[in-house]
């Protein structure tokens, strides 16, 4: 796949200030990113084989990734990341519009998981996601489409 390259970059750079604050040496980083990676590649085949994946560009270079699972009961967003250098901009704020945006004409909720402890849950709980359930690990949360989503889309925000 010619995209892989830069997922695993973009997969690569959501887990930095993990690595970061472990101090492991740079070849076990990357041997260890790199079955991560694999791991959550198969996972996420295995549970949402027939979900969209979009790599986001801006200004024709590709900044991020969105992958979405729908089926008749929900839009699932399995999995949006964005490159640090394009974070704190707006740009995930039109992502998650677009996909509220769609469940809402579909009447269906949006799920996700995200980390207990990311910063990202603040942001989904301000696009009017709740907590539907929460471990150690993970917070499951959902947005219900009786919620209408204001819609705005930055100049040269695409996906592709």
């Amino acid at each position: 796949m010619e995209d892989e390259p830069f997922l695993f970059a973009l997969y690569a750079s959501t887990r930095q200030s993990e690595f970061d604050a472990a101090g492991w040496p740079a070849e076990v980083r990357q041997a260890f990113l790199e079955m991560q990676y694999r791991a959550r590649a198969r996972a996420y085949a295995e549970r949402f084989g027939d979900a969209r994946g979009e790599i986001v560009e801006l200004a024709g270079e590709p900044i991020g990734a969105v992958l979405v699972h729908r089926d008749a009961e929900e839009v699932r967003v399995v999995d949006v990341a964005l490159l640090p250098s394009s974070r704190n901009q707006g740009i995930g704020s039109v992502l998650m519009m677009k996909v509220l945006d769609e469940a809402h004409q579909q009447r269906r909720p949006v799920r996700l998981n995200v980390l207990t402890s990311s910063p990202a849950r603040r942001f989904y709980e301000r696009l009017g996601f709740v907590c539907q359930r929460e471990d150690a690990v993970y917070t499951e949360m959902e947005w219900h489409a009786e919620r209408q989503p204001a819609t705005s889309v930055p100049a040269g925000a695409t996906s592709t």
